[in-house]
């Protein structure tokens, strides 16, 4: 995967503190992997079990977008492709 888009992806979610809120609202890729914003960030393979339904994002104290990190995660996989 291109540097670049690595770190695009992990700037995205560069302010999560991993407080879980995120987690405890998705109903499916955060909740599944029982990880955050940042951990998506860093798995940008698992783009597809993303629904993209942006609750992450309603209930994310920093306002990081996930529904972002899903399409940027999308693009750098499908450019590897």
């Amino acid at each position: 995967m291109d540097s670049k888009v690595v770190y695009q992806l992990r700037m995205l979610a560069g302010a999560c503190f991993d407080c879980g809120e995120c987690t405890a609202v998705c109903p499916a890729i955060l909740k599944d992997h029982n990880m955050t914003l940042q951990g998506f960030a860093y798995s940008p393979e698992l783009y597809e079990e993303c629904m993209r339904c942006g609750a992450c994002t309603e209930v994310c104290p920093k306002g990081i977008d996930g529904v972002e990190i899903a399409e940027k995660a999308e693009e750098a996989m499908q450019q590897d492709a």
